[in-house]
C-alpha cells in the first residue's frame, strides 16, 4: 500500500521503468496531500520496480537539495530505528542510471540521501550485507529538481538557507531565471519564491558570521534588506558581520546587531573627514552626505565662488573615484 502511495506520488514526473537488473513547514499547508491525491486519481499509473543494491554502488546528485556531509545518527536516527525494527528499508529511493561514470558509480541518488546513508551506516556497523532499495528511473534534470523538490518540500530538517542555495541554481539552469516559470512548474507560491531566492543573495560575510546556518530564515532576511541596498548601510552591516564571526550563539541575535549596525550611524561616520572639502585655509567649503539615490550637499556661506569651485571639483573627483 505504502510501495503504491509512492509511485502515484511521482508518477507524473516519469511512467518508465528503465531497470533491467530484475520540518518549520517552509510549503503552503497541505501540498502533499493534494500532489498525492490528484496522482492517486491517475488510472493508468505504471509501476516501477524497485532493486536492491549496495550502497557503495550509489553516488548522491550534484543538484541534490540536501547537505550529505551533515548527516550523521542523531539526523538519521529515526530512519536507524526504522530500518532495524522492520529489518530492511521499507521506501525507496530514487535513481537515475550511470552510464561509463568516471568514478565506477552505477547510480546517482535522487531522492532518499538519509535513506542511503542510513544503509550504508547499518552496514558498516551492524548488517554487512544490508541492502538499498532503489527505484530507477529516466529523468531530465529539470525533473529531478522536481522531483526531490516535491519530496522535501515538507522537510523540517532541510534548511532554508540550504533550499534557497538549491533553488537558485535551479532557476538559472532550468528557468532562464523566471521566477513566475518556476514558481508554476513548482506549483508554488511566487512571492514566497521570490523571498526564499533572496535569503541566497546574502552576503557571505554575513553566511560566515551566522554560528548555526539552519537557525537562518526569510523573516531574517526581510529585517535586513532594506538596508542591503544602501551602500554604506551595506558597508556597516557586512563590517559588523565580520567583528561578530564567533562571538554570537544564535542567528537571532547576529540580525539583531547587524540591523541595528545599518540603521544607525556613529558621530565619526556623520563628520568623517572624507565627507568634507575645505577651502585652503581649513574651513569646510562643501559638506556631503550619500544617500540611496542621490547626494545631500552642504555648501558653507561666505566662500568666495573660487573657494565653491576649486571644493565642487574635488568633490566631483572624490565622487567618480568612488564609484
Amino acid at each position: 500500500m505504502a510501495k503504491n502511495k509512492n509511485t502515484a506520488l511521482f508518477s507524473d514526473l516519469s511512467d518508465k521503468a528503465v531497470d533491467t537488473d530484475a520540518g518549520k513547514n517552509i510549503a503552503k499547508p497541505g501540498f502533499l496531500d493534494k500532489r498525492m491525491h490528484e496522482n492517486q486519481d491517475r488510472k493508468s499509473t505504471k509501476m516501477v520496480p524497485t532493486i536492491q543494491v549496495d550502497p557503495a554502488r550509489c553516488r548522491m546528485w550534484e543538484q541534490h537539495n540536501r547537505n550529505y556531509a551533515l548527516l550523521n545518527e542523531t539526523r538519521c536516527a529515526d530512519l536507524i530505528e526504522g530500518f532495524e525494527a522492520q529489518g530492511k528499508q521499507e521506501f525507496p529511493a530514487v535513481v537515475r542510471r550511470l552510464v561509463n561514470d568516471p568514478e565506477g558509480f552505477d547510480f546517482e541518488v535522487i531522492c532518499g540521501a538519509r535513506r542511503h546513508w542510513t544503509s550504508t551506516y547499518l552496514r558498516k556497523t551492524k548488517w554487512p550485507d544490508f541492502q538499498f532499495l532503489i527505484e530507477v528511473r529516466d529523468l531530465s534534470d529539470e525533473q529531478a529538481f522536481r522531483l526531490s523538490d516535491i519530496e522535501n518540500r515538507d522537510r523540517l530538517d532541510i534548511c532554508a538557507y540550504e533550499r534557497a542555495l538549491d533553488y537558485r541554481s535551479a532557476i538559472k539552469n532550468y528557468y532562464d531565471n523566471n521566477i513566475t516559470q518556476m514558481a508554476k512548474r513548482l506549483e508554488c507560491d511566487r512571492t514566497w519564491l521570490s523571498r526564499l531566492l533572496s535569503l541566497a543573495e546574502l552576503p557571505n560575510a554575513i553566511i560566515d558570521a551566522v554560528p548555526d546556518i539552519t537557525q537562518l530564515s526569510v523573516n531574517q532576511y526581510k529585517l535586513l534588506a532594506k538596508y542591503l541596498d544602501d551602500a554604506q548601510a551595506k558597508n556597516r552591516i557586512v563590517n559588523k558581520a565580520i567583528d561578530l564571526k564567533g562571538k554570537v550563539e544564535t542567528a537571532q541575535d547576529l540580525v539583531k546587531q547587524l540591523v541595528a549596525a545599518g540603521a544607525n550611524k556613529t558621530p565619526s561616520q556623520s563628520t568623517a573627514s572624507d565627507n568634507v572639502i575645505t577651502t585652503d585655509s581649513g574651513d569646510h567649503a562643501i559638506k556631503w552626505k550619500s544617500k540611496k539615490t542621490s547626494y545631500s550637499l552642504d555648501i558653507k556661506k561666505g566662500c568666495s565662488k573660487a573657494e565653491i569651485n576649486a571644493a565642487f571639483k574635488q568633490f566631483m573627483s572624490n565622487h567618480w573615484n568612488q564609484e
